[in-house]
């Protein structure tokens, strides 16, 4: 199809005669297409429109699109030519918006540009800093604690050798295994290790199986020494795996409490990493739930802090004050929620 301009649209169609739309947003899996975007017909009011893919059809209830009349003058005034609809049909069929005006209908294959999903927001494909711990820990030349050393996968690795030859690597995990060091409950790290003895902890995909991970983060700040460094890497979303120890998922926002000031620490990076998007299952096909899609979710969420306080019962989550000042920052009439609302 040869593009025209008008206005601010980039606008697809064979002849000026045929149906006119764009697409704004969409998704598309096995089980059906999800679509926002307009129509409009040259001038032809619209009585009728519908999505249609093979034998299924849907209904497209129009919608005022201001910005559409303003850059296409022909459009019968008041004609509403927006559509958001969702659409049950076989993958890989083309899609076609119909239009009925009187005796006359109008098919458009539907065109959908690259720009229609969610664009990642800027340093979200960052990754874990673990180089840059692992930098910091050489530079110490101290012990260094890996929680949940042992190989339980393809997905795990080994990792005493990032830290070789300067550091001493302590291996620690629940099972006895090969790269396994002390066998321990990260409840109770300060058992195992003297208090302020240790210069870095560190974790992979640990802590989400973690019972009372604010217990833990205590643990970690008790066997540092002050200005030692911890660094985790959890999942945001992510399917349940490990069952039946999967507890938690975390954000970054949740880090930053999880070794904030409560538990004796200060951020020094925290951040979300690996864009995904979140599909529903058909059953929730409807409301709110299409928009999902079009917001990312991350496969993981990820935190490196340096500990500046000794601790001693957990203040957790913070004392009263603190604690009520952050309810309060929750949005508002579920402004949160505004981006799949």
């Amino acid at each position: 199809m040869a593009p025209w301009i008008a206005g601010p649209f980039a606008c697809y169609g064979p002849r000026v005669t045929d149906p006119l739309h764009i697409i704004d947003r969409a998704w598309c899996d096995l089980q059906g297409v999800y679509l926002e975007g307009w129509v409009h017909w040259w001038g032809r009011p619209v009585e009728a429109a519908a999505l249609v893919c093979g034998e299924a059809r849907v209904p497209l209830e129009l919608l005022t699109r201001p910005d559409v009349e303003a850059a296409f003058p022909d459009v019968p005034r008041g004609q509403a030519t927006g559509f958001k609809a969702y659409l049950a049909c076989a993958p890989l069929r083309p899609v076609w918006i119909e239009l009925r005006s009187g005796e006359a209908v109008g098919r458009v294959e539907v065109v959908v540009g690259p720009g229609a999903g969610p664009v990642p927001p800027a340093g979200s494909q960052r990754p874990a800093p673990l180089e840059a711990f692992a930098a910091a820990m050489k530079a110490r030349g101290g012990t260094v604690i890996e929680l949940g050393a042992r190989v339980v996968g393809s997905h795990s690795s080994l990792n005493a050798g990032l830290f070789a030859p300067e550091c001493r690597f302590v291996g620690v995990d629940i099972h006895p295994a090969p790269g396994v060091d002390v066998v321990a409950d990260a409840h109770a790290l300060s058992r195992a290790f003297p208090s302020g003895s240790v210069d870095g902890v560190f974790s992979l995909a640990v802590m989400e199986h973690i019972a009372a991970p604010w217990v833990v983060a205590a643990e970690i700040n008790k066997v540092l020494r002050v200005g030692g460094e911890t660094l985790h890497l959890v999942p945001h979303a992510w399917p349940v795996h490990e069952q039946p120890n999967d507890f938690w998922r975390f954000s970054d926002d949740g880090l930053r409490l999880l070794f904030g000031a409560a538990t004796g620490f200060e951020v020094l990076d925290c951040g979300l990493a690996h864009p995904v998007q979140i599909v529903p299952g058909p059953e929730l096909r409807h409301g709110a739930y299409l928009q999902l899609p079009m917001v990312f979710a991350y496969t993981a969420a990820w935190i490196y802090a340096r500990k500046v306080a000794e601790v001693g019962v957990v203040a957790w989550p913070m004392e009263a004050a603190a604690s009520e000042a952050l309810a309060r920052a929750y949005p508002a009439h579920g402004a949160g929620h505004a981006a799949v609302g």
